[in-house]
């Protein structure tokens, strides 16, 4: 699992991508790009949706995680 936040990360180019998620109202999201976490599914609070095909790829590339879903 990686963090996302909605606090402006744009001064951190490496850390964090930018990141529009589905069904939001247009406000810019942060995707942590390191420290990935495992957490079960069960201390999911919400849900957001499935992530975007091009975050996807930068972040498997990055973390060497290939045929997980998207």
């Amino acid at each position: 699992m990686l963090k996302i936040t909605s606090q402006d990360k744009s001064r951190f180019p490496r850390q964090y991508r930018a990141l529009r998620l589905p069904g939001e109202d247009g406000r810019q999201s942060w995707l942590q790009l390191e420290g990935p976490r495992r957490i079960g599914y069960d201390a999911f609070r919400r849900p957001v949706g499935v992530s975007p095909g091009d975050a996807w790829d930068e972040v498997s590339r990055r973390h060497g995680v290939a045929g997980a879903g998207r």
